[in-house]
């Protein structure tokens, strides 16, 4: 029994050494780290584009903010019987499996697929004699099988402003290092690092000079992606976040929060709502065992149900942006009357400098539906009713405690 466990780990060290030679053996020209592949000052980086057959990611800077965008690609479906995405089965059918062309190296070049499916010629049939019916059914039933392609039109564009986060993955393009340049590859070797898969294409835009990369597999374990240069043709390995992180915008890249200062660095708030405003004031804000939010009127009264209901202010976050110009009533489907204003407040700092702008707003229907908009996110965003239907229901008892008394509802915690 010792023996057959020692040989099955001989045999599993083997297959592991085996592996390791097959992904790391050594290619001519190949160079290890610290290969830079390009270098973009900060100012001067302007897009990052991702471009797959389906989905085009983009972060890009428009008036010194950087905002991502996620396109769907419009679809091409065939008619029934269409040579665009069908092809014939060995029986002379048509199968379901459409036909792909050959993907060029530039991003959007495809070759051109034949027109016209083959069609058996009626003459070479094992039939000595075919009457007019049946040749007039066969002419029927192919124009009735080549109908024109219809293109699916894709939903409108997905834009949001991007966080904090990716101002470290951007920094990165400052100096974009490879892990391991491998030089120029045969087709052979191109295709044993994943670039006969569906095209995928990588470009960075600096200033006016635009670099771009096929993307190629991924390595086993740490998921680093390999990059062809589509301008020298030469193969780079780098890090799985140079992919991962334009990939993945929409989940780890959105500004979801309303802003990006803390509540330390506010002096004051102005709150709107109902007719009325009021000003509440920050004492020792620089203090967090003594810090309290006062009305401005009464600095002397303690209240904590200004410093709940700002708190929960401060915990709304987007869901989705809407596109530009789109009013929120234009987003809900199912609305029974126009948007409606619950608060409004502006942030200031020790100067009286406003740092910091909210809005927030329901529309009536089926159900209450909220928005706000920001001085952050510059656009309606759609917000966690829970959160919003809280602070809406607690704004009249924050307008109307005018004496700031302990006598004061607090703040509901029902969602």
């Amino acid at each position: 029994m010792k023996g057959v466990v020692i040989q099955a780990l001989l045999a599993v060290l083997g297959l592991v050494a085996a592996y390791l030679v097959w992904t790391e053996k050594d290619i001519e020209g190949a160079v290890e780290g610290g290969v830079t592949i390009l270098t973009c000052g900060t100012r001067d980086l302007q897009r990052v584009t991702l471009s797959g057959q389906n989905v085009v990611t983009a972060l890009y800077r428009e008036d010194g903010v950087w905002w991502a965008e996620e396109r769907q690609v419009p679809r091409k479906v065939a008619g029934e019987g269409s040579a665009d995405q069908a092809t014939p089965d060995v029986a002379g059918g048509v199968s379901a499996e459409g036909a792909e062309g050959n993907v060029g190296e530039e991003a959007g070049e495809l070759s051109e697929v034949p027109s016209e499916a083959p069609v058996s010629n009626p003459a070479e049939t094992d039939t000595a004699e075919t009457d007019t019916a049946e040749m007039d059914a066969v002419e029927t039933n192919t124009v009735e099988t080549t109908k024109a392609a219809t293109t699916i039109e894709a939903p409108p564009p997905n834009n949001f402003v991007v966080n904090e986060s990716a101002d470290t993955y951007l920094d990165r393009f400052r100096r974009l290092q490879a892990l391991r340049g491998l030089g120029k590859l045969s087709e052979e070797q191109l295709a044993a690092l994943g670039f006969d898969g569906p095209e995928l294409v990588f470009e960075v835009e600096c200033k006016s000079v635009k670099r771009s990369f096929r993307v190629g597999g991924s390595t086993f374990g740490t998921g680093d992606r390999y990059l062809k240069d589509l301008r020298s043709q030469e193969i780079f390995l780098v890090d799985a976040e140079v992919i991962k992180g334009v990939e993945s915008a929409k989940f780890r890249l959105m500004q979801r929060e309303m802003h990006r200062f803390e509540l330390s660095e506010v002096e004051k708030v102005v709150v709107s709502a109902l007719g009325q405003q009021r000003t509440l004031l920050h004492r020792d804000r620089l203090k967090p065992e003594l810090e309290s939010w006062v009305d401005v009127d009464a600095p002397d009264r303690r209240n904590e149900l200004y410093a709940n209901w700002l708190d929960r202010v401060g915990k709304l976050r987007a869901q989705s942006y809407l596109g530009p110009g789109i009013q929120p009533e234009q987003d809900v489907k199912d609305a029974t009357g126009s948007q409606e204003s619950v608060v409004q407040i502006r942030y200031l700092d020790k100067r009286e400098n406003v740092i910091g702008e909210l809005e927030l707003v329901r529309v009536p229907g089926e159900q209450v539906t909220y928005f706000a908009r920001s001085d952050t996110t510059q656009r309606w965003v759609k917000v966690l009713r829970s959160v919003a239907q809280q602070i809406a229901d607690d704004v009249p008892t924050i307008m109307g405690d005018a004496g700031g008394s302990s006598a004061a509802k607090t703040p509901s915690t029902t969602p």
